[in-house]
């Protein structure tokens, strides 16, 4: 964290630079966490890839298809309710591009 607030007091690159700088954080983090697991900084927790991980899988599977599906869902009423909005109030006259702006 001070490395970003050191790159981003120090140059002043915009939100492009803020966006390399987090990406970099994050990637120096993820590496470290990596090399704790790998190196043996969790004796107790992490003993190796074994078959009981996969033990249950197929409620993960379930439980993941039921979200995705939840969150799918959600996104389409959304729009429905934003293209009912501005066709009955006529609150815009171009619905297409309103649509394009609320892409993620």
């Amino acid at each position: 964290m001070l490395l970003l607030v050191g790159f981003l007091c120090t140059n002043s690159s915009g939100v492009i630079g803020l966006a390399v700088a987090l990406g970099i954080v994050n990637w120096l983090i993820f590496f470290g966490l990596l090399w704790y697991v790998i190196r043996g900084g969790c004796p107790q927790t992490w003993t190796g890839l074994s078959l009981e991980a996969f033990s249950d899988l197929w409620d993960f599977l379930r439980l993941l298809v039921s979200c995705s599906g939840m969150a799918v869902g959600s996104g389409c009423c959304y729009y429905l309710i934003c293209i009912f909005l501005g066709i009955v109030f006529d609150w815009t006259y171009n619905y297409g591009v309103e649509m394009n702006s609320m892409s993620p």
